[in-house]
């Protein structure tokens, strides 16, 4: 069994990996409850990689959902252990982007 120690250090690598690909890409990069990469001009990386919403979790992730919608965010997105809200899953599963 993986301990909580080392998915926190695989969780920090992927989010520091996909923060420096931001910076150096020069695309807009979101670091917030919701930390995401996004493509300025339509090519290159894009990705939602670090999900941590703690208060008013069913208001925030429909708002994520129509910022996903609305070409905002990405509509891609890592999956890791600590994705907050833990039913994450249930809102996008009917989401048609």
């Amino acid at each position: 069994m993986v301990s909580q120690n080392e998915v926190e250090i695989v969780v920090k690598g992927i989010e520091l990996s996909w923060t420096t690909c931001g910076k150096m890409q020069e695309e807009k990069l979101v670091l917030d409850d919701i930390s995401y990469v996004k493509a300025e001009n339509g090519k290159g990386f894009e990705r939602i990689f670090s999900i941590k919403i703690e208060e008013n979790q069913d208001f925030r992730v429909q708002q994520m959902i129509s910022m996903i919608k609305a070409r905002i965010m990405p509509d891609l997105m890592l999956i890791m252990p600590d994705i907050k809200p833990d039913n994450l899953a249930q809102y996008i599963k009917y989401c048609s982007f």
